[in-house]
């Protein structure tokens, strides 16, 4: 059986781990994809959820990949700054985001588990969750401030209250109208019973 493509999760302190020669050598053993969270641009979330790298470490790692001939697909967490970092989530997430250029972004939206510190903190009220036009208005932020090439940009995991796809920043006029339109008319979200990792 012939294999296609060969890909990898990895994270940032992987990538920084390795030397180019290391991440060319697994390139030329077949190793083409690489799939990388990076959750958000903002050091001060990376911080609070226990990211253990900065947002210039994920830029430095990011670029890396890139730079040895890997495809690079990154993710963010839509809402994972909670009411008070909205902004600053969307904001710093498009900056390191714009700096890595990958091959493919993927947008999904923060879903809490029970028995973790992130749930005794939406519990406490320390934490405040984005209601789905707060998580909108932060994805349209984010994609306004985006500045990318040639990039496959996918926001249609089960997590999402709308689905949304296309190439940056070819189709970034499209997507900003097309969460305008649910903007305006708050319909098409999906039903918090539907969400799911």
């Amino acid at each position: 059986m012939e294999y296609e493509r060969i890909s990898s999760y990895a994270t940032p302190r992987d990538v920084l781990n390795k030397s180019d020669e290391d991440i060319n050598l697994l390139r030329r053993c077949g190793l083409t994809l690489l799939y990388m969270g990076v959750e958000s641009g903002s050091d001060r979330i990376l911080l609070e959820i226990n990211k253990a790298v900065t947002a210039k470490d994920m830029i430095t790692a990011g670029q890396k990949a890139i730079r040895c001939g890997m495809q690079l697909s990154v993710t963010l967490i839509a809402g994972l700054g909670g009411a008070e970092r909205g902004k600053e989530h969307a904001l710093e997430s498009a900056k390191v985001i714009s700096e890595i250029n990958p091959d493919y972004v993927g947008l999904l939206t923060l879903m809490i588990e029970k028995d973790t510190v992130m749930y005794d903190k939406v519990k406490s009220s320390e934490i405040v969750l984005l209601s789905p036009k707060e998580i909108m208005v932060e994805t349209y932020e984010f994609i306004k401030n985006l500045n990318v090439s040639n990039c496959l940009f996918r926001s249609n995991h089960a997590s999402n209250y709308l689905s949304l796809g296309g190439s940056l920043n070819r189709d970034k006029e499209n997507l900003l109208k097309q969460i305008g339109k649910h903007l305006e008319d708050e319909i098409d979200f999906r039903d918090e019973r539907y969400r799911a990792l």
